[in-house]
């Protein structure tokens, strides 16, 4: 049906037209957050009725830059956690990057659309993700910060062990 249409010179917006829409950067320069969360709202319903292309959706998506962060640059789902009080209360954490509250507020009172972006890779904000998503990137670590970065991994080790939480994939980025 959609590809007569499509003969006919109807505009059908689809995967693919998503991935085009999204790589032209221009596209959603200067976004506000009330577009952001009316743009996060049709993009869970567009996953939820093209159920055959989930998975798909879910690949194109997690690479994409959609979301505002809390310096309000479009950042992907991996790239952020959601807001929390983590950050202020610890020093390290500076660096992790935050969902932008104004688009957090709005759609936290779904807890279908945190799901699917926990399913794209947005995680709240922890010990251990912070150490994983923040602290095992390649240049987290410095000559500076290194015996305090030690003495952190070394206290959070004491209250729960990271190395059966944290992947070792993760944690050979760490340059000690």
């Amino acid at each position: 049906g959609s590809r007569i249409l499509a003969d006919y010179g109807v505009f059908i917006f689809d995967k693919l037209k998503l991935k085009k829409l999204f790589d032209d950067e221009r596209a959603f320069e200067n976004i506000s957050s009330e577009f952001d969360v009316k743009l996060i709202n049709y993009l869970y319903e567009y996953y939820l009725q093209n159920t055959a292309e989930q998975s798909e959706l879910l690949f194109i998506l997690k690479s994409t830059n959609f979301l505002l962060g809390e310096d309000n640059t479009l950042c992907t789902p991996e790239e952020l956690f959601f807001p929390s009080s983590y950050k202020e209360n610890n020093e390290f954490a500076e660096k992790a990057k935050l969902l932008h509250q104004d688009i957090y507020e709005p759609i936290s009172s779904s807890p279908q659309i945190i799901e699917w972006l926990s399913l794209l890779g947005m995680e709240h904000l922890s010990d251990v993700t912070f150490i994983q998503n923040v602290i095992c990137k390649t240049d987290y670590v410095t000559t500076e910060n290194a015996i305090e970065v030690g003495k952190f991994l070394f206290k959070v080790n004491q209250r729960e062990n990271i190395f059966d939480k944290i992947s070792q994939y993760y944690l050979r980025c760490i340059p000690f």
